[in-house]
């Protein structure tokens, strides 16, 4: 780290430093004399480093044994500090300061749920400029069961039965932001309609003109329960999409498929040319997690960024309580240019 350096002077009439000597000299003889010896013990040091050729360091302090620091290379700053190997948690001896980041000091925070927290399950966010590779290691090592691997929002994972152990081991790691509890999400139920969407002054007309501003060349992600691709309603336009809570993207709830009605269906769809995508984040029960959402936002994200060409829309009716990786991982999928409407608690 670089260090602010005072430049030593005299101011003029002040009394010499050493008596019986013409002023600065004896004081300036001494700290040329100290910074030569500091610099023959450096040089002396690197010598035998270099002429070793092992990546080691012996470090003792005062009233303990010496002990011995192995050092990893795997290319980057994050593949040294998580080092390498699989089925157990990465040991970490000295880990190195990511770039553009200062070391965090002690354990990686635990946010607390703030919504219905799912025993167990938690959701990881790694240090930015971690990467891939050090996000698999600690996921390898984290034990536990049901995994979402993030790759496009940050890098991260979430699991469930991680242990206290592994959890600790998680905290410990330099790489690691944060640790978040992961929490229910759960529907919020529509209840208007878009008559008023077309108008300015009430009475409402009981119609609803686009003129030709249908949404065509538009993608719209409902990130939701699915939707019903063989609707009517929608005229072959549901495209492929993903669902992270197991099965198909096909609705087996209905929310999904009312909300996508409301988006671009035929009769009362707001944009009725729209791309509808299903993103099935909640199950048939109409429930989910966190980690399952921002999994659905990962992959918007990484297609957006796919098809600069496409216009992009991500409609989320749902809810839960405030999740600082869920807002990050929207705030990505906005930057790479998605246009998000999250319900607001109707």
């Amino acid at each position: 780290m670089m260090q602010e350096t005072n430049d030593l002077h005299l101011e003029e009439g002040t009394e010499p430093l050493v008596s019986g000597g013409p002023g600065r000299r004896p004081f300036v003889l001494k700290i040329a004399a100290g910074v030569l010896a500091v610099g023959a013990v450096i040089a002396l040091v690197v010598i035998a480093l270099n002429a070793s050729g092992k990546s080691e360091l012996s470090v003792q302090s005062e009233g303990q044994s010496s002990k011995t620091h192995s050092v990893r290379d795997a290319g980057s700053a994050a593949g040294k500090a998580v080092g390498a190997g699989s089925g157990s948690m990465p040991a970490v001896a000295r880990p190195p300061v990511l770039p553009g980041r200062e070391k965090r000091q002690g354990l990686a925070n635990i946010e607390v749920a703030n919504g219905v927290k799912k025993d167990g399950c938690y959701i990881v966010k790694l240090r930015r400029g971690a990467g891939r590779h050090a996000a698999d290691l600690l996921e390898q090592g984290a034990g536990g069961h049901s995994k979402k691997m993030f790759r496009h929002v940050f890098d991260g994972f979430a699991k469930c039965g991680i242990s206290a152990a592994a959890l600790e081991n998680l905290r410990s790691n330099p790489v690691v932001a944060y640790v978040q509890e992961d929490a229910e999400i759960r529907l919020n139920a529509a209840t208007w309609g878009i008559d008023r969407l077309d108008q300015i002054n009430l009475p409402l007309s009981g119609t609803y003109n686009t003129g030709s501003n249908t949404g065509s060349g538009v993608d719209a992600y409902v990130i939701d329960t699915g939707i019903r691709s063989t609707h009517t309603e929608f005229g072959g336009r549901v495209q492929a999409g993903v669902t992270t809570v197991g099965g198909t993207t096909d609705d087996c709830h209905g929310h999904g498929t009312h909300v996508a009605g409301t988006v671009g269906g035929n009769t009362y769809g707001v944009a009725r040319g729209v791309f509808l995508f299903p993103v099935r984040v909640l199950d048939c029960s109409g429930s989910g997690s966190d980690s399952s959402v921002i999994a659905g936002i990962d992959w918007v994200t990484q297609r957006i960024r796919s098809n600069p060409s496409r216009l992009a829309v991500i409609n989320l009716s749902l809810g839960g309580g405030a999740s600082a990786a869920l807002d990050e991982a929207l705030r990505t999928a906005i930057a790479a240019g998605g246009v998000a409407a999250v319900a607001a608690g109707n």
